[in-house]
């Protein structure tokens, strides 16, 4: 019998010092840094880039090439924005996403037109470029993901407040 209360008095101990561990790691565990969120028309600055996105609105078909084309989701969401590098060197422009309320993530639409701002584009120090940026994906409300650069973990978001 006193074996048995002497292994429960041990059991207790352990337990207690497991506990008082699992706190102490808790405590002085890194919180995950919150991403800032901004809105329209609102510059902001993300590693090396300074971003503005104007406006989103939503078309049901655009000219790619001289020719109509219809989105695969049934709807485009074209975002205009402006990035700049400011950076020392000249880089690529990082990809935007758009997250939905489910966390999807939906890559951008390569466009060849004039005004696309495209994701393989280079940008130079210091330069700035206004475009649109497309994507194909349902109707619905999403934040924009922007990026610090390929090789940044910074990023910012934008509420994009559309209509459909």
């Amino acid at each position: 019998m006193k074996l048995f209360v002497r292994i429960g008095q041990v059991s207790i101990v352990l337990f207690a010092l497991f506990l008082i561990r699992g706190v102490f790691i808790m405590m002085n565990a890194p919180t995950p840094k919150s991403i800032p969120r901004y809105s329209l028309e609102q510059p902001f600055s993300v590693g090396y880039w300074n971003y503005v996105v104007h406006s989103a609105a939503w078309k049901s078909s655009i000219y790619e090439l001289g020719e109509m084309k219809a989105p695969d989701s049934g709807t485009f969401l074209v975002v205009d924005a402006s990035v700049c590098n400011s950076d020392r060197t000249e880089s690529t422009r990082p990809q935007f996403k758009l997250v939905d309320a489910q966390g999807r993530e939906f890559s951008e639409y390569i466009m060849w037109e004039g005004g696309a701002l495209n994701t393989l584009q280079m940008l130079n120090p210091s330069v700035c470029k206004r475009g649109l940026i497309f994507f194909d994906a349902p109707a619905a409300n999403y934040n924009l993901v922007m990026s610090g650069g390929y090789e940044s973990t910074d990023l910012a978001i934008v509420y994009l407040r559309t209509y459909y």
